[in-house]
């Protein structure tokens, strides 16, 4: 005689579902925490090693360095870092694309201060093209990062984001480059969800490079030209001051003509 199996109830059904959906959410969490922390730690290593390669770095001198988080911060850096760039300008201009970079890469804040420390430290003609560079450079490296090791993380904690993204992409598939250059001006959509979100919604990276390029640097030309003046002029108090209402208008010039193909 066959034995008849007992229908499980309604309830019992929806707690193996959360229970099945949950050890599902930690397994993914796992199997992509590990490459990211080795990545992490890895790139770690090669920022200390920059350091390293500094010749006549002295003790006193390291423990001042860090990241900025204030224009206190990029003065005091400025002046430390100020004092090698006479004698080892590449290896401190290295120093400083390698920190931007891994920033970046991470999606760690502090990029608009390290722009007023490129003005200080280069001045305008090296500093914007050097950080628009590696904005570029670092959201590449976070646009590689979400596509072969965070999309699964990305795509569970920002479904609604994700949509409504998505949505926008579809409208301007045809002028891609053009949509770039417009979000990197405008502050409608922060850079690290750019980064994290573009090759999930296959954005390729070719129009992703250009437009975070020439995207960045209107507002990275108005930081470089206050950290150049930094030393010379008290009245740039927070990285607010910088944007008064001519450099205001001008991103939203240069916002309106972006999209203007699309």
């Amino acid at each position: 005689m066959s034995e008849v199996k007992k229908r499980k109830s309604p309830g019992v059904l929806i707690k193996e579902r959360s229970s099945n959906a949950l050890k599902a959410s930690i397994e993914i969490g796992r199997t992509n925490f590990w490459p990211l922390v080795g990545l992490f730690l890895g790139s770690l290593i090669i920022l200390y090693l920059v350091f390293q390669n500094i010749p006549n770095f002295s003790n006193e001198h390291r423990a001042q360095l860090r990241v900025p988080t204030n224009l206190q911060d990029v003065k005091t850096v400025s002046d430390v870092l100020s004092l090698y760039t006479r004698t080892n300008y590449y290896s401190v201009l290295l120093a400083f694309a390698a920190v931007y970079i891994f920033l970046q890469a991470f999606s760690i804040p502090g990029s608009v201060l390290l722009s007023f420390l490129g003005g200080a430290l280069f001045g305008v003609g090296v500093g914007v093209p050097l950080v628009c560079f590696t904005s570029a450079v670092g959201a590449s490296f976070s646009y590689l990062i979400s596509y072969y090791i965070c999309r699964n993380l990305v795509r569970r904690y920002f479904p609604d984001k994700l949509r409504t993204f998505s949505t926008e992409i579809a409208k301007h598939r045809g002028h891609l480059l053009n949509y770039i250059l417009f979000l990197r001006i405008t502050p409608f959509l922060p850079n690290w969800f750019i980064n994290l979100s573009s090759p999930l919604l296959d954005v390729p990276l070719r129009p992703f490079i250009i437009g975070t390029y020439f995207g960045v640097m209107p507002a990275t030309y108005f930081a470089v030209k206050a950290g150049a003046t930094l030393n010379k002029a008290a009245v740039v108090k927070s990285p607010s001051d910088i944007f008064d209402l001519q450099a205001v208008l001008t991103l939203a010039g240069l916002a309106l003509v972006s999209v203007l193909p699309t």
